[in-house]
């Protein structure tokens, strides 16, 4: 049967392998969404390039006068091409006569709908005829990038007044190459995440085990003056999620001043000149006082502000007190479970030489003391007296009641 040392090792592993899936998944979310919004964009663009053509042809269909030709027109122009001013009135019946079968004819082929409007009276008068829209031959616009260009010297109309056939006029079901230029987004638009090659070393390796240690990197660089003693070499597995390609780096491990070995760590790889901070994970006192000396509490610890247990700020803490409290009670052990119930205040804390920072130390009205410093949280009982102290001495007296006491209602819900 495992212990709990081997318990909590094997499930902080398992949530670290979930942790890093669940960062691999993301970027390859990121990716698939950075291509698709590209993708998207672009049809967009195409969807209204299409749309902005479409209308462009109806303003020109509606802007294009109508080429509406009636026998009178046809019968005038007739008359002023192909007669002689001496027989006016002869000529102009007989073209008023051949425009007249003209316009059925063209308004048969281009209308067979209207077919009945060519059965009207001929001997109508001209005034009646020009009235009758069914008279009317409307040419359909036909979209053309080339331009019309009609001879001016010649007449639309041939000497029989019947409209010619155009054969050279581009289909109106021909399609126009429309180019349009998409701008790609760019790689470094669509990795919103740095990258294998873009990522710090410390970055890259952050994790190794030695003597059943774990330790995780904490981003945080050293000076030299705050490196100790030369420890082991060691080899640091890393994995690029990415490409799902595992690298190796050749690191030297060594003590950081005034912090013991199975705490923290300081490690330099092969290559670089900086010291990065790795700290053990399963890291377990066994007294109070071990754990202040694996800090280094008194020179590398810093107290903040205190808060009440509703996250108020009640103002900078003296640890004065807490230092002579804590001195007194070194040889207490480390409890099994980190105790929160009946929270008095608490007080930020953190370490910079590890580069810990906002974390919490709170005090219970039982007399317990805890932080979550390293990775589990440590709790340790100094007395019910000594927090009842540190609490008055910050304005706190009791534990703040959460909820209203109850009370019960006698008045009607519901007035009569």
């Amino acid at each position: 049967m495992k212990n709990s040392k081997e318990i909590a090792e094997t499930v902080f592993k398992k949530r670290d392998i979930y942790r890093e899936k669940q960062i691999a998944r993301n970027r390859r979310i990121k990716r698939a969404a950075s291509i698709g919004s590209a993708l998207c964009v672009m049809c967009l663009v195409i969807v209204g390039a299409v749309q902005l053509r479409s209308v462009q042809h109806k303003l020109a269909a509606v802007n294009v006068p109508e080429q509406t030709t009636t026998e009178s027109d046809s019968t005038a122009v007739s008359a002023d091409n192909t007669q002689s001013a001496t027989d006016t009135t002869e000529t102009k019946s007989d073209l008023q006569a051949t425009s007249e079968v003209s316009t059925a004819v063209t308004n048969t082929e281009a209308y067979p709908e209207h077919d009945s409007a060519v059965t009207q009276d001929r001997t109508e008068p001209d005034s009646t005829v020009r009235s009758t829209p069914e008279t009317k031959k409307t040419q359909p616009y036909v979209h053309t990038d080339a331009p019309i260009i009609q001879d001016q010297t010649e007449p639309p109309y041939s000497e029989q007044g019947i409209i010619p056939q155009i054969t050279d006029v581009p289909s109106s079901t021909e399609a126009t190459s429309i180019e349009i230029s998409v701008t790609e987004p760019t790689k470094d638009e669509m990795q919103e995440e740095p990258q294998w090659d873009e990522e710090t070393i410390d970055s890259r390796f952050v994790e190794f085990t030695r003597d059943e240690r774990i330790y995780r990197s904490k981003n945080h660089q050293l000076a030299n003056s705050e490196i100790g003693n030369f420890l082991y070499d060691v080899v640091i597995d890393g994995q690029d999620y990415a490409t799902e390609t595992v690298y190796q780096a050749n690191a030297k491990i060594y003590q950081i001043g005034g912090i013991a070995e199975e705490c923290a760590v300081a490690v330099r790889f092969q290559g670089y000149n900086d010291y990065y901070v790795f700290t053990n994970r399963n890291y377990m006192p066994e007294t109070l006082g071990d754990f202040m000396d694996a800090v280094n509490w008194l020179e590398t610890v810093r107290l903040g502000s205190a808060y009440t247990p509703r996250d108020t700020e009640l103002g900078a803490f003296d640890s004065a007190l807490l230092m002579n409290i804590l001195a007194e009670k070194r040889e207490q052990p480390l409890l099994p479970e980190a105790v929160t119930l009946g929270k008095l205040f608490s007080v930020s804390i953190s370490d910079n030489l590890l580069g810990i920072r906002n974390k919490s130390l709170w005090f219970t009205e039982d007399g317990y003391m805890t932080t979550n410093l390293m990775e589990w949280g440590y709790s340790f009982n100094i007395g019910a007296e000594n927090t009842q102290a540190l609490a008055a001495e910050v304005g706190v007296n009791s534990v703040v009641e959460t909820t209203a006491p109850y009370s019960e209602i006698t008045d009607d819900l519901i007035p009569e």
